[in-house]
């Protein structure tokens, strides 16, 4: 079971590992970067796993098509949507807003972990551990 928690983690940090690694290149601390990408997805994963256990009971086939549909909304807007100019951001603006956007995976994976009965408090703590590799 750890295995696969293991694996669920590295699966979902793949693209945090570029995004911090972009973010390092424009000449940033990366202990900042880390350590604000690590808090914001352990934050997010532990209120995932908490949402998990309160709303067990609650979560149905319905909620789970909406939450599909939610989520092919966001990708048709993301590919219509105009291209703006990008302003420069402080290192830890950008490494906040990364944290939050790579974060939203590690705690959809942690929810669905979580529903599957693996809710510890070390899923979270492992998912964020994986984000700030």
């Amino acid at each position: 079971m750890l295995w696969y928690i293991i694996v669920t983690a590295l699966t979902v940090s793949i693209d945090s590992f570029f995004c911090g690694f972009s973010l390092s290149l424009k000449g940033g601390k990366k202990s900042v970067i880390i350590l604000t990408i690590f808090l914001t997805v352990l934050l997010m994963c532990a209120a995932a796993n908490y949402a998990a256990a309160v709303l067990q009971n609650a979560l149905t086939d319905v909620t789970a098509e909406c939450g599909g549909a939610i989520l092919v909304i966001v990708g048709v807007y993301n590919l219509v949507k105009p291209e703006g100019e990008v302003k420069p951001a402080n290192t830890f603006k950008a490494a906040l807003l990364t944290g939050f956007a790579v974060g939203l995976d590690g705690a959809a994976a942690n929810l669905s972990l979580s529903l599957m009965g693996m809710n510890g408090f070390y899923v979270p703590l492992i998912i964020a551990l994986c984000h700030a590799l």
